[in-house]
C-alpha cells in the first residue's frame, strides 16, 4: 500500500515505471525458465504478462489511469500466473 501511494505526481510516474520494468525483468525470466523446459501454457501466461508490464506504463499515461489501481491489477495478474 505504501509503494502504490508514491506513485502520484511526475516523480510517481518515473517510480511506477520503474517498478513495472524490475517486476518485468523478473516476469521475463519466468518465461524464459518455463520455456526452458517446455511448459507450454505457463511460457503463454507469463509472456503474456511480460508485454502487459512493458506496455503498461505508457498505457496508463496515454489515457491518464491511475497507477496505483494498475499497480493492484498487475499485482493479480502476477498472482494467477504464479498459480498455474
Amino acid at each position: 500500500l505504501a509503494l502504490a501511494d508514491t506513485f502520484r505526481g511526475a516523480e510517481g510516474a518515473e517510480r511506477f515505471a520503474t517498478v513495472l520494468e524490475r517486476l518485468a525483468e523478473q516476469v521475463r525470466e519466468r518465461a524464459l525458465a518455463a520455456a526452458a523446459v517446455r511448459a507450454g501454457v505457463a511460457v503463454d501466461r507469463w509472456a503474456a504478462l511480460w508485454e502487459r508490464l512493458t506496455a503498461l506504463p505508457a498505457e496508463v499515461d496515454a489515457v491518464n489511469l491511475d497507477r496505483a489501481d494498475a499497480f493492484w491489477s498487475v499485482i493479480a495478474d502476477l498472482k494467477a500466473a504464479a498459480r498455474l
